[in-house]
């Protein structure tokens, strides 16, 4: 299961539209404390899956994307999940400052729509094909 952090309902529909049919659960939340509360299994997320991958953006309108981040890789139980940071931001000390504090990757949001499904893609086949996940069994509470 993924789990998109994304605020633009565009960004959004444009992830679930490259998803689509690709046999992966998408769970969209819009927000940072909205994250927080889904991957800590806090109300209403008390019974939701554990998510294979989180998928980031770094501005949001609550909470930042690095705060989010802070929070999953802090957490016992939840420190394993991989996290994709997936921002418009070309800034080197964002790329830099989410590594530091845990990010698995970075990618930068193509503007052109069909790179950006191809980037997706590309996501998709890496984190859900190539990459051995930790076993999504590993879920208490954070």
């Amino acid at each position: 299961m993924l789990l998109l952090v994304e605020d633009n309902p565009a960004d959004a529909i444009l992830m679930e539209e490259a998803m689509s049919g690709r046999g992966i659960d998408l769970v969209v939340v819009e927000g940072g404390n909205e994250a927080c509360d889904y991957v800590c299994g806090r109300r209403p997320y008390q019974d939701a899956p554990r998510p294979d991958l989180i998928v980031l953006d770094l501005n949001l309108p609550d909470m930042s994307g690095k705060d989010v981040l802070a929070t999953v890789k802090s957490g016992v139980d939840t420190r394993t999940i991989p996290v994709v940071i997936f921002s418009s931001s070309r800034s080197q000390s964002d790329v830099v400052e989410t590594y530091e504090l845990g990010a698995n990757s970075y990618m930068q949001k193509p503007l052109e729509l069909e790179a950006y499904r191809d980037v997706v893609h590309s996501l998709e086949k890496f984190w859900f094909s190539a990459a051995q996940l930790p076993p999504s069994a590993q879920w208490g509470t954070a």
